[in-house]
């Protein structure tokens, strides 16, 4: 690692991804995490300026997190009806039925570690 990077304040920096997050508005420690390096808060012992992702089930009132929306993307899922199961294609990839969905998936997993290297 060159000097300047690791002088820049790069060093170390992270992704925070957390499942089951409804406690968000209501958490202060967390919500001082999720706030820094926007609008000028200072980032003191972690390098938290970066991508954060939250899974939920139901937004939090949305009067107790509006600083958080202000900065989010979020988007609603809903439950499918799914043909097969991904892990059923994986483990049982001999099985003539499942054969061609298993080599779609390796294709696709090929192909997106090509554009993976390509986009670093």
């Amino acid at each position: 690692m060159s000097d300047s990077i690791a002088d820049s304040g790069n060093k170390g920096q992270c992704c925070i991804a957390e499942d089951e997050a409804e406690d968000m508005a209501y958490d202060k420690d967390k919500n001082n995490v999720i706030k820094t390096g926007y609008g000028g808060r200072r980032q003191d012992s972690w390098l938290t300026y970066c991508h954060k992702w939250f899974a939920m089930e139901e937004l939090p009132d949305s009067r107790k997190m509006k600083a958080i929306l202000d900065r989010s993307l979020v988007y609603k899922f809903i439950v499918g009806e799914v043909l097969y199961n991904i892990k059923d294609i994986i483990r049982d990839a001999g099985d003539p039925k499942y054969k061609p969905l298993y080599e779609e998936l390796i294709h696709i997993r090929k192909l997106l570690l090509c554009f993976r290297t390509v986009a670093i």
